[in-house]
């Protein structure tokens, strides 16, 4: 039985200013943590390595005028969500966590629950992590 850790850590490295439509994936460029390999940067999708109980973290920063609504997909079914709203000159965050039982080669990845125009704030600030537990 296969016991090597499986965990990724992952964010926006620069503000992202750019229309982002209905179920677009967000791409987190820049990895820190990818045990097992199952987080692909170049498309922002977590394929499960083993099946098992996983943990998915996510964190959104917008500007002071910016709004965004995401959430964590599985096989393209949602399965947990989380908004940001920047208002009163003052940004907005938000977070999300769902625990899930996935099995091996599930696609797991974050995408818009409605099209909008944020700037999502970089430098770590909007994140997308997760571990088998």
């Amino acid at each position: 039985m296969n016991t090597d850790p499986i965990a990724f850590y992952s964010f926006i490295l620069a503000d992202t200013t750019t229309q982002l439509q209905l179920h677009q994936t967000l791409i987190y460029d820049t990895v820190k943590i990818n045990l097992g390999q199952g987080y692909h940067h170049d498309d922002g999708i977590f394929i499960a390595p083993r099946s098992g109980i996983y943990g998915f973290a996510l964190t959104l920063a917008v500007s002071s005028s910016g709004w965004a609504s995401t959430e964590i997909a599985i096989n393209g079914q949602k399965y947990g969500r989380a908004s940001a709203d920047g208002d009163d000159g003052s940004h907005g965050y938000g977070t999300g966590f769902a625990l899930a039982n996935v099995n091996a080669g599930d696609h797991v990845y974050i995408r818009m629950n409605i099209a909008g125009d944020p700037v999502l704030y970089g430098d770590g600030r909007t994140s997308f992590s997760g571990w088998m537990l």
